[in-house]
């Protein structure tokens, strides 16, 4: 007999009981808000969960997060999925990746960790409906619903005593750069990270919050939490600004490195572009010269640019895996630094008269990126920097 309510009036646990004494067959449907959970059940004990309406893709990022797959593996297998609706497990399978057996434990891992996140729900409504079972093509588990309404009830136990140190959900967690204050022992012992720790450690950066880490670590939710516990009252990790104020900063630095990107994208196309017309494939050779010369001395450089060859999405990401104390500083020293000496070959081939001309042409192109970003133009000195690198010249 199928029957619905809600979490109000029926607890989860209570209702994971009533379906496992009546060793019930069928699918079990909860929903909260935007969240959906599935739970399907054999003779009362659990055989497979999902959440939401992208099961297929998260189940393929966790074993992409877990390093069972490789990229190439799992963007196949969700081209397959999105364009001729084929499973994402089915596909791995057939490429031979993964084994039924390594699918089924991640399966368990993925059902177990969605059953444990519905016991902290407080309300939300539920549906049973009687019978209904798994695709066949489906790969299922089984787990024993009692051990899991125990380890659940435990968990929340557990996550009601964490809860009073783990941070808001919109506060950033960052690693404390003076722990020396601990003692030599203390120090000892903490640098000796359980596994799951380490991981949860290395996700740390100063912008992520706990659903931001959770998301991330291939540890599931409860893990996480009590790794981030034991590093908070370690205090290796601290508590830091809020997610808003992160992001304000985050969100102008983004826009000053993508402004630079565009003023010296333009400049060395410009450069570029002038040296072919006047000197043909003899231009190549001059403008990898000059980026060599100038990847010797700022080694930067050579994370900023490709063969001497600029791409907004690698610029960006190398701009912000340099320390953020000096990353502003390294890479327009060096972008100033290789401008000047495309400059200087221009000069030395084309002479002084197609050297005025380009500056020119520079200036003129590069004036609507300054006058469109003032504010954070102004703030770094980003045009003072520029138009005292092209004056170097004249």
């Amino acid at each position: 007999m199928s029957f619905t309510g809600n979490l109000k009036t029926v607890p989860f646990s209570d209702l994971l009981q009533l379906i496992f004494t009546g060793k019930k067959t069928g699918l079990l449907q909860l929903k909260r808000q935007t969240q959906q959970k599935r739970i399907y059940f054999v003779e009362g004990n659990i055989v497979f969960a999902s959440s939401g309406d992208k099961w297929e893709e998260l189940l393929g990022k966790l074993f992409l997060k877990k390093g069972k797959i490789s990229q190439k593996d799992f963007e196949r297998a969700l081209f397959l999925y999105k364009a001729q609706k084929k499973k994402i497990t089915k596909t791995l399978l057939e490429l031979g990746v993964l084994t039924q057996l390594e699918f089924v434990g991640v399966i368990k891992l993925q059902a177990e960790e969605i059953v444990y996140s519905i016991f902290s729900w407080n309300q939300g409504d539920f549906e049973f409906l009687d019978g209904r079972l798994p695709d066949k093509d489906q790969l299922i588990t089984e787990l024993n619903t009692m051990n899991m309404i125990m380890e659940g009830v435990r968990r929340i136990d557990e996550l009601t005593q964490m809860q009073k140190l783990l941070p808001p959900d919109d506060v950033a967690l960052k690693v404390n750069p003076f722990p020396l204050f601990l003692s030599a022992q203390v120090i000892s012992n903490k640098i000796e990270f359980f596994s799951e720790e380490l991981q949860t450690f290395l996700l740390v950066n100063g912008e992520r919050t706990l659903p931001e880490i959770v998301e991330l670590t291939p540890l599931g939710e409860f893990a996480t939490y009590k790794s981030l516990h034991r590093l908070l009252t370690d205090k290796l990790v601290l508590t830091g600004e809020k997610k808003k104020t992160v992001l304000e900063k985050k969100k102008e630095e983004e826009l000053l490195f993508e402004n630079s990107y565009k003023i010296f994208s333009t400049s060395f196309l410009l450069i570029e572009d002038i040296l072919e017309r006047k000197l043909g494939k003899s231009k190549e050779k001059i403008f990898n010269q000059g980026f060599i010369s100038k990847k010797t001395q700022y080694p930067i450089l050579a994370d900023l640019m490709h063969d001497g060859i600029f791409n907004r999405k690698n610029f960006l990401k190398a701009c912000f895996s340099i320390p953020k104390e000096t990353r502003l500083h390294q890479v327009l020293e060096g972008l100033n630094a290789l401008l000047l000496t495309h400059l200087k070959n221009v000069e030395a081939f084309l002479g002084k008269n197609i050297t005025k001309k380009t500056i020119f042409l520079i200036k003129k192109e590069t004036a609507l990126v300054f006058d469109q970003n003032k504010y954070v133009v102004k703030k770094y000195n980003l045009d003072q920097d520029f138009y005292r690198t092209l004056r170097e010249i004249q």
